[in-house]
């Protein structure tokens, strides 16, 4: 794959309902150890302590890294950021030459570097307090302040770039399918997510992680990976989970005076009793974003996505399983709901139809719901692992670029997470979203 395509290619797939994997693959795992500490013996690489008001805990365990933290004093989060870079760089030394890579990988060139290093350091300004606080302190245990792509070091710019990559340098893809209670076979809401994103020498694999962050009077638990503070996918202790996916319409991309929709999304996990209010928050006008995306957001009674059309013609608006549909859409399956990258509320942009990747999905995600009126936990990982042939590929749920499948369960506090399914290797692992004590 060459910069540009790979540039191009950016993917993730996020499916609700859709977390899945197939036969012995299907094992489950809890991250927990028997003492309830997430620190167990045996563990490649395990580290805990305080440093001011912040607790802080991290291990790997099944290729996963896990990082726990709280934070009770609001001014020290750029602590637990220094906290967890230091844990970082300790346990994984190859760390910051694996990133530097990845970044003049995305990059390409050197102007194309620079431009892209910019606009993260524009956007940094309007991100929440706390995050740009931690994203600092993570950056501040790392290489130089220099920017120079390939020098095997991290600049505080370098890192801001990498966390706001689905921000500033798009070109992705997703998919979602779910169901309510009346449609789940334990009559709760469940949902699967399949996260696709190009994996040049296989960097993303070795950064596979899950943070729990708790502040006082809030817990999110966030799956992505090792050195990114936004949410891709995520629930908090209230059982609301959310989950972005990418919606691209040939409306340009725009950075000035923009916020992250990753970054927004952590934040509205943070503060959000329900779906609904999830959603709102992200549908607020005074929220201008980059690009159009999509969010999937679920709780333990509802499921629904927020359709977020922020540049060109459309509405910010929350679609439901019984939403009427653009012409030429079809769905009609009661208790369900499936996201692709694409539009399809009426009146929204037609970004849909003319996409096979898309169209293909949908078809696959449409005969999977009306095959299974009673949803279990087993058929969302099959639904998750649909594939044509041998081998993954386009327009296939699972694919050559799905990195993660999750099986979200608000009602349980659980998300189940495999890492790199499309590889065939490796079971599901258990993370419980504990509740605020």
């Amino acid at each position: 794959m060459n910069q540009k395509t790979f540039r191009r290619s950016l993917v993730c797939i996020v499916a609700v309902g859709l977390f899945s994997c197939c036969g012995k693959h299907s094992r489950s795992r809890d991250n927990r150890t028997p003492d309830g500490s997430g620190v167990a013996a045996g563990d490649s690489a395990t580290a805990a302590g305080k440093v001011g008001e912040v607790s802080f805990s991290a291990w790997k365990k099944g290729g996963i890294y896990f990082v726990d933290a709280t934070v009770t004093n609001p001014l020290q989060h750029k602590a637990f950021g220094v906290k967890l870079g230091t844990w970082v760089k300790k346990v994984f030394p190859e760390y910051e030459a694996l990133l530097d890579g990845y970044v003049s990988l995305v990059t390409g060139s050197k102007r194309t570097y620079e431009a892209f290093l910019g606009r993260a350091r524009g956007m940094s300004s309007r991100l929440p307090r706390h995050h740009l606080q931690e994203i600092r302190g993570f950056a501040s245990v790392f290489g130089t302040g220099e920017n120079k792509p390939g020098d095997g070091k991290l600049s505080l710019d370098e890192i801001l770039f990498l966390n706001l990559l689905g921000d500033v340098a798009r070109g992705t893809a997703c998919s979602v399918l779910a169901a309510t209670a009346a449609g789940a076979r334990d009559r709760s809401p469940i949902a699967g997510r399949n996260l696709d994103w190009p994996n040049p020498l296989g960097i993303l694999s070795k950064l596979h992680a899950v943070m729990t962050i708790r502040t006082r009077g809030s817990l999110v638990t966030l799956v992505g990976f090792l050195g990114h503070f936004g949410a891709i996918t995520g629930m908090n202790a209230k059982g609301v989970f959310g989950a972005i996916l990418d919606s691209g319409t040939g409306a340009p991309l725009v950075v000035k005076d923009r916020r992250s929709y990753f970054f927004d999304l952590r934040l509205a996990l943070e503060q959000s009793k329900t779906a609904r209010a999830l959603a709102s928050s992200m549908a607020a006008g005074t929220r201008r974003y980059t690009y159009n995306h999509l969010i999937f957001t679920m709780d333990k009674s509802d499921i629904m996505v927020l359709e977020n059309v922020v540049s060109g013609s459309g509405h910010r608006a929350v679609r439901m399983p019984d939403s009427l549909l653009n012409r030429g859409v079809a769905w009609g399956v009661p208790n369900f709901l499936a996201v692709v990258n694409s539009f399809v509320l009426k009146g929204n942009p037609d970004n849909h139809s003319d996409s096979s990747h898309n169209t293909a999905r949908w078809t696959k995600l449409l005969s999977f719901a009306k095959a299974h009126p009673a949803i279990s936990a087993q058929d969302m990982r099959d639904a998750m692992a649909q594939k044509q042939g041998t081998r993954p590929g386009t327009g296939d749920v699972l694919n050559d670029q799905s990195l993660q499948t999750i099986i979200a369960s608000p009602g349980k506090g659980t998300m189940e997470l495999r890492v790199d399914p499309a590889h065939g290797e490796g079971g599901f692992m258990t993370v419980t979203v504990n509740p605020v004590p």
